[in-house]
């Protein structure tokens, strides 16, 4: 194994390295290093050109002699060279102390092959007890040679200190002075003056406000819960309304709340003022303007208030549409014995009974409109007949006779024709609507009536003229020799799944070609790529 520079400058390792490989016997050449590694201790020609400079006379250093050594030691090495080391005396734990609390030192005996004692140090079995100095662990014990331990936890719970670890000292609190924290109470600590930290410890801010408002309750604090509200009963209080709590019934406290009492009156007897109560101020009084009211005067209507005074409206309107009263007003009823409207009957005098269909111009006494006992009596009624036969003759009483068309009234035709036989009325005149009845039902005739004889005459119109033989299962219908001609009609729909037929009188509907599917029927569907064809839906 080649090294180079090796320096093995802390003496208790050199003196470790020496002994356990004296012990030991060494591992061929080798003497072990603390990273696991090995020094060679029997260095060839070219190992020994290769050590620094700076190594000789330091421990592990390849040596002579005693003189070459800074510990004036050369500690002989069996089929190597020799290496400085560190001796001791048998006995002198002392002399080999290597500052490790977990490995036991000793000195070796020295030994027929080294005729001087070497340091020996062994680790001491893992879990043993050893200090580390670190005052920030705790339950210190060896593992692997090595004294270590678990951090010491230093937190105190206590919000208002900082918590840390000195290796030297220990556990160390700082205080915060003027942290926010909570004291425990709910009874402190507000928005403006919260629970804070002085002097380590958790200082109570300003009190909390538990006042609810309400007269009707006790209010107070329990540490725990915070505020309390306790419901009073009976207790007098004021509820804030202006408008409630009287001498005799005052505003009081019930399960907490304070109920108003009875309610003042503010009512001024003026229908022309609208009387309220404000909460926070008490009665008010305002002027209802506009509002409807009674100036006690039975010939006015419409009083209405104005400026808290009632304002008598307009005239009251007496006039009861009765030509035959005689009407007046009594304010107060000591004229007449009755207040308002007075209507005294009327007799014989002449009037207007509002019907065009009485009386008239040039008509007097009882023959015209006339009053009796405060009635208007009409007069005699007016003729309103126009002798026409066409029209329906009437009168209204708001605008007179009246003249309407009897259309549809049957009436006499005034012609000469022995052809009419009755007439309508239309237009309000009488036209011809019946003749002789000269219809031979022959679509291909034409049918006339002579007016002097009365008698019908029937001509067959030209071959090829249009008609119809009423018969829904023809075609091509047309006159020929005075008779309607028609050949049947092709009802064939080219479908081989339905029967096509004509049916000329249904009992429903026009009448006509009608198919009927024949289901189950052998067809054909016109493609050699389907066989067994057969007739469906």
């Amino acid at each position: 194994m080649k090294t180079t520079s090796l320096m093995i400058r802390t003496p208790w390792l050199a003196s470790l390295v020496l002994a356990i490989a004296v012990a030991s016997g060494g591992c061929g050449d080798d003497l072990p290093r603390d990273d696991g590694s090995y020094v060679d201790t029997q260095p060839d020609t070219e190992d020994v050109a290769d050590i620094d400079d700076g190594c000789p006379g330091a421990l592990g250093c390849v040596c002579t002699s005693n003189d070459a050594c800074d510990s004036k030691y050369c500690h002989p090495v069996a089929d190597g060279d020799d290496l400085c080391a560190t001796p001791c005396k048998t006995g002198d734990d002392q002399g080999c102390n290597d500052g490790n609390p977990c490995t036991k030192d000793e000195c070796l005996a020295a030994t027929e092959e080294d005729k001087d004692s070497t340091c020996q140090h062994t680790p001491l079995a893992d879990g043993s007890a050893c200090s580390d100095g670190d005052a920030c662990t705790t339950s210190d014990s060896c593992a692997s040679g090595s004294c270590g331990g678990v951090a010491k936890d230093c937190g105190d719970g206590n919000p208002c200190t900082t918590d840390s670890c000195d290796k030297s000292k220990g556990c160390t609190y700082a205080d915060n002075d003027g942290e926010k924290c909570e004291d425990g109470s709910a009874c402190t600590g507000t928005a403006a003056a919260g629970d804070a930290c002085k002097s380590g410890k958790c200082a109570a801010g300003g009190a909390v406000d538990c006042d609810d408002g309400n007269p009707c309750t006790e209010d107070a604090c329990d540490a725990k819960t915070g505020c309390t509200h306790k419901a009073l009963d009976g207790t007098a209080c004021e509820d804030g309304s202006a408008c409630t709590g009287t001498k005799d019934a005052a505003d009081t406290c019930v399960k907490g709340v304070c109920d108003g009492g009875a309610a003042v009156t503010c009512d001024d007897s003026n229908p022309c003022t609208d009387d309220g109560c404000i909460a926070a101020t008490g009665c008010t009084v305002t002027d209802a303007d506009a509002q409807p009211c009674d100036d006690n005067n039975a010939c006015t209507v419409g009083d209405k208030c104005l400026g808290g005074s009632c304002n008598a409206g307009s005239a009251l309107g007496c006039d009861d549409g009765n030509p035959c009263t005689k009407d007046s007003c009594d304010p107060d009823g000591k004229s007449s014995g009755s207040k308002g409207c007075a209507n005294e009957a009327l007799d014989k005098t002449p009037c207007d009974d509002g019907s065009a269909c009485t009386g008239g111009k040039g008509l007097a006494g009882e023959e015209a409109d006339h009053c009796v006992k405060g009635v208007c009596t009409p007069g005699v009624p007016k003729g309103c007949d126009d002798s026409n036969p066409c029209t329906k003759d009437a009168c209204e009483p708001a605008t007179g006779c009246t003249v309407t068309n009897d259309d549809g009234a049957k009436c006499v035709p005034g012609t000469d024709s022995k052809c009419d036989t009755g007439g309508l009325c239309t237009d309000g005149k009488c036209k011809v609507v019946q003749q002789v009845g000269c219809d031979d039902g022959n679509p291909c005739t034409t049918d006339t009536c002579d007016a002097k004889t009365g008698f019908c005459a029937y001509k067959a119109m030209s071959d090829g003229s249009q008609c119809t033989d009423s018969n829904p299962c023809t075609a091509g219908d047309a006159c020929a020799s005075g008779i309607c001609k028609a050949k049947p009609k092709v009802c064939d729909d080219g479908n081989p799944c339905t029967a096509d037929a004509c049916d000329p009188a249904p009992a429903t509907g026009p009448g006509g070609c009608t198919t009927k599917n024949l289901d189950g029927k052998t067809c054909s569907d016109g493609t050699v790529c389907t066989t067994k064809d057969v007739c469906a839906d």
